[in-house]
């Protein structure tokens, strides 16, 4: 779990595993998708970029 900081409802959010939507790697790190708990779809980059398996 993380906190995020919501554009839409301009809160700090503690956001849960089963929140998110989805996992992608950019060219800047890993960026994972999810809903807060206000219903809004955000976005979040952790800055660090997956291995190759």
């Amino acid at each position: 779990m993380f906190v995020h900081h919501c554009s839409a409802c301009a809160k700090d959010q503690l956001i849960f595993p089963s929140m998110l939507s989805g996992v992608r790697t950019t060219e800047v790190g890993t960026e994972v998708t999810f809903t807060c708990w206000c219903g809004a779809e955000q976005a979040a980059g952790t800055g660090h970029v997956l291995a190759d398996a």
